[in-house]
């Protein structure tokens, strides 16, 4: 497919963001989901990770080093959470993408990483 978005095997992730924003109902949603994009684009930098390579080894490294504010881990169900928000964007991208149909399939099998996680408060 060939457009702002995607380019062969190859996305924009910044580009795709606002579609996958629009899509949620509530403003709060909106920044939750924001949120969790920021952060994995900033572990993708810190670690030397393409954002476009959402592949369930890299999203699971990320989840399971994902700290606060305050240097904790965050808990099972906040990582859970950002799953959700990572593949919510994935299936947009599926959806654009037809040959991204794997990537979303082994996000959807895919486990959160229970070691080190925090708890709720």
């Amino acid at each position: 497919m060939n457009n702002s978005i995607t380019t062969g095997n190859e996305f924009n992730f910044d580009r795709l963001l606002p579609a996958v924003l629009s899509s949620l109902n509530s403003e709060l949603s909106q920044k939750q989901y924001l949120s969790t994009y920021r952060q994995w684009k900033a572990w993708c930098k810190d670690n030397d990770v393409p954002t476009e390579d959402l592949m369930p080894a890299n999203v699971a490294d990320f989840l399971a080093n994902l700290k606060t504010r305050d240097d904790r881990y965050v808990s099972i169900a906040t990582r859970s959470n950002k799953l959700a928000h990572i593949r919510k964007y994935v299936l947009l991208l599926k959806i654009l993408a037809p040959e991204m149909t794997q990537m979303y399939d082994a996000l959807c099998y895919m486990k959160v990483p229970k070691e080190n996680a925090g708890t709720q408060r």
